[in-house]
């Protein structure tokens, strides 16, 4: 991969990252389907970086990064702040629970499920959407 001949180290506990150390220069490169995501320890490193992608890979600058797989990305001066809280409040909307209170334990701790009790969910289509966005 391009990436590696440039200095990128495959990450052993994400398939999808790449990291950069070279002296004080550090970079994380990860890559998802044709979107890629890139933190550097320099406005220079960025711009080298980007260059040398730019050479290879037909892409464009997007920008500083925002939300990304549901993930809201902010920025503060000790570094970056990561939020699924939008996502989250967007499941909630979907399953029609989104303006319902909140409570310490969200689960009925007394009750007692069966395989034979009770009628079978209306909509498992909707159910397993759910399931599989959280």
């Amino acid at each position: 991969m391009f990436a590696s001949l440039i200095g990128f180290q495959h990450s052993q506990s994400d398939h999808s990252l790449f990291v950069y150390h070279h002296g004080d220069a550090t970079a994380y490169l990860l890559l998802y389907v044709d979107d890629i995501i890139l933190v550097t320890s320099s406005t220079k490193l960025r711009t080298t970086l980007m260059s040398l992608f730019a050479n290879e890979f037909a892409m464009k600058d997007l920008g500083s990064l925002s939300y990304f797989l549901g993930i809201a990305v902010k920025r503060n001066e000790t570094g970056l702040f990561l939020s699924h809280a939008t996502y989250a409040q967007t499941i909630l909307n979907r399953a029609g629970i989104g303006t319902c209170n909140t409570v310490k334990t969200p689960v009925d701790t007394n009750g007692k499920l069966s395989a034979t009790s009770g009628a079978p969910y209306s909509q498992p289509l909707e159910f397993r959407s759910l399931a599989g966005a959280l």
